[in-house]
């Protein structure tokens, strides 16, 4: 063994040992993105075995009331009073939906304007960065759907991605190689902490003055059920769907200096959680924290449900100016439904920009969904 080797030897084996490094890195990845897929099998096939069980319980408890009946008579007198409670509640519920698909009748859904014959509009965001995508990947394996649906943005662009384990930066540095057409991308580790709304706002505020304009992703996915699917399925299509989409929202931004925001009309589904929810006090804190009044924040909202949207950067600024964790403090990862600064965060993006002179655009789907539930937000 040489016990004094050359600086040459030492440069070898540091490339041997990183490259192993890299291996192993990636192979870890692989079976995380393995797990997961094999926990979303487990939880479909627990949900069909629990639907069964129910159905099955539901015969025997009818087949129970046939048998225990004298006649038939009898058992339609027992069945009756569930039928029409079930009934009852049916009736109330399509109600509820109907009165607040009316009351949410008053957002302003404006189609984008079409595309000028002229392009000279173009020029200035085909020369320069002027924009900047931020993706926080938690799932890395998803960084491939969103590297695809970026092949429709035909302006320079600069690509930034957060994740939580060193494992998955190393997986989506080597798939964006050579895949990803941004001019630039950066991938940073985070903690756990903050869902994608943190990581994405503190890694974009050192470098928000660079850019006109964002976008910001993520890789929505419910573990336990096929909502969290469509529901990014949906606002990937929708906010970076075609070129001509896309072309169509930076041109209503580059002609229309007072929107601030624009994103995609909201789901029927999910009409009924544009409110407050358990996050009003939270949106006081921060709007404290951005040197606003507290008090003056409105009773009936609308935002980019799902954290998903195009943004001018000026609108928006304060939010990013926010010092986290010190001067609002952000919780650790327990699970949340609903009660935190994120959610918080998520319903205010159009008032910040209101507050700075801006207004909104929301635009009518270019494509649909129809089944959705709460909890996939």
């Amino acid at each position: 063994m040489n016990n004094n080797p050359t600086p040459e030897e030492l440069r070898k084996q540091l490339e041997t040992v990183t490259q192993q490094l890299k291996e192993a890195e990636l192979m870890l990845c692989e079976k995380d993105i393995e797990n997961v897929k094999l926990q979303m099998k487990y939880n479909a096939n627990l949900r069909k075995s629990n639907a069964l069980e129910a159905e099955a319980n539901e015969c025997r408890y009818a087949l129970s009331l046939v048998l225990n009946s004298k006649t038939w008579r009898l058992r339609n007198l027992i069945m009756a009073p569930r039928i029409k409670r079930q009934q009852r509640m049916i009736a109330a519920e399509a109600s509820a939906w109907l009165a607040e698909d009316e009351k949410k009748g008053a957002m302003p859904i404006v189609s984008l304007s079409e595309l000028p014959n002229d392009t000279s509009w173009e020029q200035r965001l085909q020369s320069t960065p002027r924009i900047a995508i931020q993706v926080h990947a938690f799932y890395p394996d998803l960084i491939a759907d969103i590297c695809n649906d970026l092949e429709n943005l035909p302006f320079k662009y600069d690509l930034y991605v957060t994740t939580t384990e060193t494992y998955k930066a190393t997986y989506i540095e080597e798939y964006l190689t050579g895949r990803c057409n941004a001019d630039h991308f950066y991938v940073k580790v985070v903690k756990n902490v903050g869902r994608d709304v943190i990581p994405f706002l503190q890694q974009l505020k050192p470098v928000l003055s660079n850019y006109d304009y964002f976008c910001h992703l993520h890789t929505k996915r419910s573990l336990h059920h096929d909502g969290g699917k469509l529901w990014r399925l949906y606002l990937y299509e929708n906010l970076l769907g075609n070129t001509e989409h896309v072309k169509k929202i930076i041109h209503e931004f580059e002609q229309n200096p007072e929107i601030g925001v624009i994103f995609p009309q909201i789901p029927k589904p999910l009409n009924l959680q544009m409110n407050w929810g358990d996050n009003k006090e939270h949106a006081q804190t921060l709007m404290a924290a951005m040197g606003y009044d507290p008090e003056t924040i409105p009773e009936d909202i609308i935002f980019p449900a799902g954290t998903m949207f195009w943004a001018r950067t000026a609108a928006v600024k304060p939010l990013f100016d926010i010092a986290y964790d010190s001067e609002v403090p952000v919780p650790e990862e327990s699970g949340q439904v609903d009660g935190t600064i994120m959610h918080a965060i998520e319903r205010l993006w159009l008032l910040v920009a209101e507050r700075n002179g801006y207004t909104y655009r929301v635009f009518p789907n270019i494509s649909e969904i129809t089944s959705i539930t709460p909890e996939d937000r």
